[in-house]
Order: structure tokens, then sequence, then C-alpha cells
């Protein structure tokens, strides 16, 4: 797919570099609400029988409407959700890595 990215429509340099797009993310996600509370390693995102209803940190417990876990599926459910109904076939399935790719040239 981005060799045809590539071909079919360019490739994209985002003003201020690459960390700028974290960056920029962080920011519209502040000025629509989100909460950020950084250097707080989750223990275990809190669910009742039907749904997520927030995460444990190190430093408090919090109540959300939505939680998004940065890690694979597999890691998520058997570490932070080992409670919760497992998705057994989505977790039997075969694991791949992800990439960030760059491609250096002068």
């Amino acid at each position: 797919m981005i060799p045809h990215l590539e071909m079919s429509l360019g490739t994209y340099f985002p003003k201020g570099g690459m960390h700028e797009i974290s960056q920029s993310l962080y920011r519209l996600a502040l000025e629509v609400g989100v909460h950020f509370h950084f250097n707080e390693p989750v223990l275990k995102i809190n669910h009742d029988e039907k749904q997520v209803v927030g995460v444990t940190t190190s430093a408090a417990s919090y109540q959300a409407k939505t939680v998004i876990s940065n890690m694979d599926i597999f890691t998520t459910f058997k570490k932070l959700l080992p409670h919760a109904n497992q998705p057994k076939r989505i977790l039997r399935q075969e694991r791949s890595s992800s990439a960030l790719i760059f491609y250096w040239g002068h």
C-alpha cells in the first residue's frame, strides 16, 4: 500500500516535522475536553459486566466513558483486563509487529 500511496498521491512533509503531528493531535484533544494524566502507569482498565468504566493508575482511579489503549490487543486484555470476557478467537490469532517507516535519502 505504501508504494501505491507514494506513487499515486505523493509524499507529504508536516510543517514542524513528525513530532508536530502528535503535538497537534494533543492540542486538538485538549480543545475538545480530553484530560491527560501523564507519568501514571495504568494498572488496570475498570469494567462492569457490559462495558469499560475507567482506569486505575499508580496514582488514582478515573471514571471514563471511553478508554483508549495504545498497547496491542493481546497485552491489553491479558495485563489490563484479565478478568474481562476475553475475545478468544482474536487473541488466538497470530501476532504481528507494527512499524513506522522512514525513507532516508539525500
